[in-house]
């Protein structure tokens, strides 16, 4: 599963455009809507700065083609990236235990939904969690008796000829 930075980033600047509910909203019981950035209080201007340090910008290649392209504007951008590699995190976690709704077709007709779990994430979920239990490779060592060197021959019968 491939991992779209920019979708991720626009994906972020597009929720920090929502409106957050009035509190007299909010006492009426209406939501955030989905996606809403909440920001605590008091937090400091270079976290801000740095939560805002790209810009999506029309840029043309030497055939003159035009394309989208996220670039800084400034130096420091850690909180956006920061930002991006969780919305990445939780998106992969969400597809190895929960899973994915997708469409089953049938004479071009969608006539129901599986449930699509992604058993790579699984399997890296289980090495964080335990990595002496799901490790990619171990060591075995044999020992004689009392720790001693195994000895042992090997030797070679050649076939009988016909």
């Amino acid at each position: 599963w491939t991992v779209s930075v920019a979708v991720f980033k626009s994906e972020t600047y597009r929720f920090l455009r929502l409106d957050r509910p009035t509190d007299e909203d909010l006492e009426a019981g209406t939501a955030f809507p989905d996606g809403y950035v909440h920001l605590p209080k008091g937090i400091d201007s270079e976290w801000l700065k740095q939560f805002c340090a790209e810009q999506l910008v029309t840029v043309r290649n030497r055939q003159g083609f035009s394309k989208l392209e996220w670039q800084k504007m400034r130096e420091r951008n850690e909180a956006l990236d920061c930002r991006v590699a969780m919305r990445a995190i939780s998106r992969s976690v969400r597809r190895g235990v929960e899973g994915v709704l997708e469409p089953v077709w049938y004479n071009g007709k969608i006539v129901g939904h599986r449930r699509r779990y992604s058993d790579v994430m699984l399997i890296f979920m289980l090495k964080a969690r335990r990595p002496g239990t799901f490790r990619d490779n171990a060591t075995i060592e044999h020992s004689g008796h009392g720790g001693a060197p195994l000895d042992f021959t090997v030797s070679f019968v050649s076939p009988k000829a016909k």
